[in-house]
């Protein structure tokens, strides 16, 4: 059986390997502001051409705490402590399985199979050196609080990662005229020029801007005081206090101007402790006049009665 594979490419073919990666490279970079309508539909092929069903999409916004629900999901075992065992299950059932290492391996699956067959494997190898070969690591990123930014990375589809690869699906089918599924190829693309990090789950997939900043502790938990722990490029905030998510009229504030109101009228165990340790029994015995029953059960239970 002749053997049709493609074994060697021109010196002119080779030159254009790093115009291809400049190319996604810059494509990246000009993502800055989601393209809203083109980010939804590709998501929605990528789910179809996957076999799933189409997803309630979300876009994390100023005015929604979608963000909020990937961070409930995701750390809710070792940072958000006041996220229940019995409410962390309903949400897994509410989002469904997490799918952010499946969806793009399945896409690139379809794409890398026809390839396969086209190219040689002493070519592809060289391929993958020019072109694949400058994929920064993340543990190598300049980024201090780089455990949570794994995590994030981890389970999320971050098209940023994708720009080498894409260089190399490019240069294959512009090059090299290789057979390719236009559906496949089409929405691979427009994952990475519409969208931004997608959080994608069976029945629910959110889609936020890039995090422009992430603010923590010694311990590597999401903390700030006074401004937001994680800062995303369309305006949406996350405020945490040493790993316990709070709603911005909190984490809007410095510590020391929390307002003894709030602990009064907070409902959440949690947060109604992280008040009172800021704030301090003294300053609100003294403020309010109360008297502390007992401050065992209070250092337990985080009630005081007045």
């Amino acid at each position: 059986m002749p053997n049709n594979k493609i074994e060697k490419i021109t010196l002119k073919q080779e030159a254009l390997i790093s115009l291809y990666r400049e190319k996604w490279s810059d494509i990246v970079i000009s993502n800055n502001i989601l393209d809203r309508y083109q980010a939804q539909e590709a998501v929605k092929t990528a789910y179809e051409l996957t076999g799933r069903s189409k997803p309630k999409i979300i876009f994390s916004d100023s005015s929604n705490s979608a963000l909020k629900i990937f961070f409930k999901w995701l750390y809710a075992p070792y940072l958000f402590n006041y996220f229940g065992t019995k409410d962390q299950k309903k949400l897994s059932e509410n989002l469904g399985e997490h799918i952010a290492r499946q969806l793009p391996k399945q896409l690139m699956a379809e794409l890398n199979k026809r390839f396969t067959n086209q190219i040689g494997y002493e070519l592809d190898k060289h391929l993958d050196i020019q072109m694949l070969s400058g994929i920064p690591s993340v543990q190598n990123l300049p980024h201090p609080n780089i455990n949570l930014y794994i995590d994030m990375i981890d389970n999320c589809i971050n098209p940023k990662t994708w720009e080498q690869i894409a260089s190399k699906y490019d240069f294959l089918i512009s090059e090299l005229n290789c057979i390719y599924s236009p559906k496949v190829w089409e929405t691979f693309q427009n994952l990475i020029k519409y969208c931004g990090w997608i959080f994608p789950f069976e029945k629910l997939c959110l889609i936020c801007d890039y995090p422009l900043e992430f603010l923590y502790d010694s311990t590597y938990r999401p903390h700030a005081e006074g401004e937001p722990t994680i800062k995303i490029a369309n305006g949406c905030y996350v405020y945490a206090y040493h790993g316990v998510l709070l709603p911005e009229k909190y984490g809007r504030v410095y510590p020391q101007d929390w307002q003894i109101s709030w602990f009064l009228e907070e409902q959440n165990v949690e947060l109604r402790r992280v008040l009172i340790q800021e704030i301090g029994y003294e300053r609100i015995a003294e403020e309010l006049q109360a008297t502390v029953i007992d401050s065992y059960s209070v250092s337990q239970s985080s009630e005081v009665r007045f």
